[in-house]
């Protein structure tokens, strides 16, 4: 492949005969050039794509949505979670010992509250202990937090099918 269009022809060609597709762009302001031409061009030809990025600014990219992320302390951060628990499952309770478990989840989720919502209500699918072992060996991996959170609560969220097909 000779040209650069032919390059982000022949990516759209393959990603358009996948299923959902999940593009993870981290620091995306990095080049904010390159991710206005590129994303727009790649959403048009791939329509099951799904792009998801972290940056410190919009990318005033069309149907962008934009979530600005908040932080808070741990302890607000352990309470947001168990109140979110007990709406999912009003019996929701912590094991001695498992105090521990959730400042872990909270710090991997770096005190932001909407993540600690979200991985709460995995509760309806996973166990707190199950849950706390996924989001742990996760955060070994060197990624970032902003993006390892987005990428988490997506991978959570995905049915098994879903999971599979990525990984393959």
């Amino acid at each position: 492949i000779s040209k650069e269009e032919d390059v982000w022809s022949c990516i759209a060609s393959k990603l358009s005969t996948l299923g959902n597709v999940y593009l993870a762009i981290d620091n995306a302001e990095c080049n904010p050039n390159t991710i206005r031409e590129i994303i727009p061009t790649l959403l048009a030809q791939v329509p099951n794509l799904t792009v998801i990025m972290t940056s410190t600014f919009p990318m005033e990219l069309e149907d962008e949505s934009t979530l600005f992320l908040t932080h808070i302390n741990n302890v607000d951060a352990m309470i947001i979670f168990y109140q979110q628990a007990r709406l999912v499952d009003p019996d929701f309770a912590f094991m001695k010992g498992e105090h521990q478990k959730l400042l872990n989840i909270v710090r991997v989720f770096d005190g932001n509250p909407t993540a600690i919502k979200g991985v709460s209500n995995k509760l309806q699918r996973f166990s707190f202990e199950r849950l706390h072992k996924i989001i742990c060996q996760h955060s070994q991996h060197n990624h970032k937090k902003g993006l390892f959170s987005a990428l988490s609560l997506t991978w959570l969220s995905l049915p098994s099918m879903a999971k599979n097909t990525i990984i393959q």
